[in-house]
């Protein structure tokens, strides 16, 4: 009998205890999203137009994260839906004129995006190493490489997994900077345009670097590491 009484104590703790993994699974995974779309050359585009444009140049953040979560949300669900790829799916539903313009423009654009994010990471690490920048590019390089060849998608996923937790440097960043709580506010939800070339550069740019186009193909795989 007193198994009996204790065992729907039991089923209510074990309940509780999945409802708290499943959120802590979930907010993982969102740091790792996040973190998908925070790359290096992200990091460094923003950065530059903070400090070319300050504060004013805050509203293309509202602006810009529903058209990245757009992009992340339909991806994914293209190959949690379909279990397969971007590029699959274009190869089946899709003539080769729309596939292979596709493939070889995302190729192109992953490519540089790569090479930025290998000198944005370089750059960061000579603030705190005096060794020359080409040399620290090609170890990154050369690491990533091998954690790819050798190593697995599970070890990999666990190593930025942990780096993902570099996220919350951006609040003690804003601690520290001080800024003035009006001016940003302002800056966020009261647009500033300047037809410039200048102004309108740095604006393609942080739509670029905010949709970046490894987000297309990478989601969908993602998702498909996940559920098998």
């Amino acid at each position: 009998m007193a198994s009996r009484t204790e065992s729907p104590r039991g089923h209510a703790g074990e309940g509780a205890g999945a409802r708290k993994r499943g959120v802590v699974r979930a907010l993982g995974l969102g740091v790792v999203t996040g973190a998908c779309d925070d790359d290096p050359s992200a990091i460094g585009t923003y950065a530059s137009a903070g400090a070319k444009f300050g504060p004013s140049f805050l509203w293309t953040a509202p602006v810009t994260f529903p058209m990245m979560y757009a992009v992340v949300y339909l991806s994914s669900k293209l190959g949690q839906v379909s279990g397969k790829g971007l590029f699959h799916n274009l190869k089946e539903h899709y003539p080769r004129w729309i596939l292979w313009p596709t493939l070889i423009g995302v190729l192109i654009g992953n490519t540089v995006e790569a090479a930025a994010d290998l000198g944005g990471m370089a750059a960061a690490i000579n603030l705190f190493l005096p060794v020359p920048i080409p040399l620290i590019v090609v170890v990154n390089a050369a690491v990533i490489l091998a954690l790819q060849i050798w190593g697995s998608y599970e070890l990999i996923r666990n190593v930025f997994r942990w780096l993902a937790l570099a996220l919350l440097a951006y609040v003690g960043a804003a601690v520290l900077a001080k800024p003035n709580l009006g001016e940003v506010i302002w800056g966020t939800f009261v647009p500033h345009i300047q037809f410039s070339r200048e102004f309108l550069s740095m604006l393609v740019a942080v739509i670029g670097t905010t949709l970046s186009a490894y987000l297309y193909p990478g989601n969908p795989m993602w998702r498909l590491k996940r559920k098998s």
